[in-house]
């Protein structure tokens, strides 16, 4: 929570940091009577406890969860572990019930006051013109792309024909395609098959573990 001597953020953003901090915020927006809708991936028992007085006063809140997966990459130095260790000490024990009767409250409230809805992901569907289309560009990068996009919607069809097309550059293929398509090559080959193919400089990277794309 915010200091006494702490700077009020003239931003309307909070990070929980220099931007001032989100409890601050919601507390002193959320009325008595208030009709709130709320985007976010993910909502906790600790938030509620925080914020109790506030949301308890609120006269509903429509609650649209996102996606949840990209948390964990935000700041992971900062979860909160502990809290979901079991230990056998008292203090531990003493805070589990706390949890509980909290979560308790927090359900409760959640019946009476809370609509929930959840963003659906689908699985994307290409049509096989589109598929063949792309597949038939004579251009490094948007194949590559292409083969990250179809590892992260798990489209086998997609990753294989990649695959394929990266292999007919293995060492009897032309040179000047093997340079021309070096970062396919570099997302589909081991450091035995770029040395193979005289890429032996990507090679090396390839065995120091260097990644050209983020995941």
């Amino acid at each position: 929570m915010s200091s006494p001597g702490q700077q009020q953020p003239t931003s309307g953003i909070r990070d929980n940091r220099a931007r001032g901090f989100v409890g601050d915020y919601l507390k002193a927006k959320i009325k008595p009577a208030a009709d709130l809708s709320v985007v976010s991936a993910y909502f906790t028992i600790f938030a509620y406890a925080a914020l109790r007085t506030q949301l308890e006063s609120a006269a509903k809140l429509r609650f649209l969860f996102g996606e949840p997966r990209f948390i964990s990459s935000l700041d992971p130095t900062k979860t909160d572990k502990k809290a979901f260790q079991i230990e056998d000490t008292g203090l531990v024990l003493a805070n589990r019930l706390q949890q509980k009767a909290v979560a308790r409250e927090c359900a409760d409230w959640i019946r009476r006051k809370v609509e929930i809805r959840s963003i659906a992901h689908h699985q994307p569907t290409l049509s096989p013109e589109l598929k063949s289309g792309i597949l038939a560009l004579d251009d490094c990068i948007v194949l590559v792309l292409f083969l990250e996009y179809a590892k992260r919607h798990n489209l086998a069809d997609v990753i294989s024909q990649i695959e394929a097309r990266a292999l007919l550059l293995q060492p009897t293929g032309e040179k000047r395609d093997q340079d021309r398509f070096w970062l396919l090559l570099y997302q589909v080959f081991t450091a035995d098959q770029l040395a193979a193919c005289g890429q032996t400089f990507l090679g090396k990277l390839k065995n120091a573990g260097f990644t050209f794309l983020r995941p």
